[in-house]
């Protein structure tokens, strides 16, 4: 009889094998693995038992070494629970063969305690072992281990994958939970991002210290704040960055299998990313991105370029090379293919799509070109990192005055709003004007053809064609003429340049009469 490790705990968990084979031949099969084991070839078979379900436990039930406890106490938490122990019929021949019980002990076996309980009944089982019926009692008794001070950095980490009850009456791993505003997170979302899973506030009993519960929760991985962290994403269906991980997993396959010959296996397992908590359901959602970047870039500092993003899984013929392959960073291709960025037009954009909220691009564009929303200049760390459009160009500036002069005009519109566009339009004028003389012939017959089919601002507030319109040099005023003289500030009457900049825009040109 020969036994290779793949796709054991499948073998062992099928309904041919329970039927075939009984606890009094458990032994053989415990014996046989031991001498397999035992040889140099076949160290690595230690480790992958270690989690295979080949031992018989009270109840006729195969379970893995680090899921099941030696017979030699009667233990019981302190809520009367006991642990998984081996079968009565195979414990004995166990107990008789030193060497076979050290073997066990060191795939994981081990001695009837809380730590066995914990690490056996909750963390070996952990996707099964909480329902709406024990939530409460289990919950609670890890909750008095850890102020006991008798959990490990190793049990934290396992427990992040502890199903916890939500506000929403739903379960959801503690990775995957928010502190609630009961628990008093640092950043309250509970009333912002009503899509996040928050921790129920039903675990606190009034003799609870509520602060006590918030560390524990925090210890077990659930968060009280956007910050940085490393994801390992198994299932990428129905995910709105579904296209990052599918253009990795395409390339990844073509080049192991092109080891293969047409007979390896390939395996994508999961994909490590590095990425900001909720970064995946900002996209295309205004409100909550707002909040969600006006928290990080005032709290968070900017992306490490030097953290490496994976996929990992194997590949081989009997799928036993392990493979981890590195891959573009996750961040900087979120930000310039996802739309997760809020801009002044009250939509989502990618970065390469936004202009920076520099106080004058701000002024001048307005909401007429997407620009970053948020108050405050930005912290030059972030400037460097996120590639927001940093300038306004010719065809910006034009297609803003199209579009101040297309915009429908409101029976409410005010003085106010009148004398903000004239300001932008003022602005603009100033900013063309100095900078015609780098501008291309080319670039000054855009200027010339887009006058062509455009209107222009009169001084009296309204929007003629450029060649219906004058301008008197040197003055705004027509002298109580009849001619509709351009709109133009009185700040760039003596500039050098406007001359040039409005006989481009097609204006016909007058000199001073005096």
């Amino acid at each position: 009889m020969f036994f290779e490790t793949e796709n054991l705990e499948d073998f062992f968990l099928s309904d041919i094998f329970k039927k075939n084979h009984q606890p009094s031949e458990n032994f053989s099969l415990i014996e046989y693995f031991h001498n397999k084991a035992a040889k140099v070839e076949t160290q690595d078979w230690n480790q992958k038992l270690k989690s295979i379900p080949f031992i018989y436990a009270r109840g006729k039930k195969l379970k893995s070494p680090q899921s099941v406890c030696f017979p030699s106490i009667d233990f019981e938490t302190e809520f009367g629970e006991g642990v998984t122990v081996i079968h009565g019929e195979v414990y004995p021949k166990i107990e008789t063969n030193s060497k076979i019980k050290s073997w066990l002990e060191f795939l994981g076996v081990k001695e009837p305690s809380d730590e066995s309980y914990l690490e056996n009944e909750i963390i070996g089982n952990i996707e099964n072992c909480i329902d709406k019926n024990n939530y409460l009692k289990i919950t609670r008794y890890i909750f008095n281990q850890h102020k006991k001070g008798l959990l490990s950095e190793l049990h934290y980490d396992q427990l992040k994958e502890l199903r916890i009850l939500t506000t929403k009456k739903e379960f959801k791993t503690a990775k995957e939970c928010y502190l609630s505003d009961f628990y008093e997170p640092s950043f309250r979302l509970e009333k912002i991002i009503e899509t996040v899973a928050f921790v129920s506030d039903s675990y606190k009993l009034p003799a609870d210290l509520k602060s006590e519960w918030k560390t524990f929760f925090l210890y077990i991985g659930t968060k009280e704040k956007i910050s940085w962290e490393n994801s390992k994403i198994k299932d990428i269906s129905n995910r709105p960055d579904a296209a990052y991980f599918q253009i990795f997993k395409n390339d990844l396959q073509e080049n192991y299998w092109k080891y293969s010959n047409g007979g390896w296996q390939f395996n994508l397992d999961y994909f490590t990313i590095n990425r900001l908590s909720f970064q995946d359901i900002i996209v295309s959602d205004y409100e909550k991105s707002y909040v969600f970047w006006e928290y990080v870039i005032k709290n968070c500092e900017p992306y490490n370029s030097d953290s490496i993003d994976y996929a990992e899984g194997y590949t081989g013929l009997y799928r036993n090379f392990w493979f981890r392959h590195k891959q573009e960073s996750y961040f900087k291709w979120s930000i310039n293919n996802l739309p997760i960025f809020p801009s002044t037009k009250k939509k989502c954009f990618k970065a390469n799509e936004l202009y920076i909220n520099e106080k004058e691009i701000t002024e001048i564009a307005g909401n007429f070109l997407p620009v970053f929303d948020y108050d405050e200049a930005l912290p030059k760390e972030w400037r460097n990192i996120l590639p927001f459009k940093k300038s306004l160009e010719l065809n910006d500036y034009i297609e803003i005055l199209e579009r101040i002069a297309k915009q429908k005009k409101k029976k409410e519109d005010d003085d106010t709003s009148k004398l903000i566009g004239k300001k932008k339009i003022a602005l603009i004028y100033g900013k063309l004007a100095s900078s015609i003389s780098n501008f291309s012939k080319d670039e000054k017959q855009d200027i010339s053809n887009w006058a062509k089919t455009n209107k222009i601002l009169s001084q009296n507030d309204e929007f003629i064609k450029s060649t219906d319109l004058f301008w008197l040099k040197g003055t705004t005023s027509n002298f109580g003429s009849e001619l509709e003289l351009a709109f133009l500030p009185d700040e760039l009457l003596d500039d050098e340049n406007i001359e040039e900049l409005l006989s481009l825009l097609e204006l016909l040109l007058f000199p001073s009469s005096s």
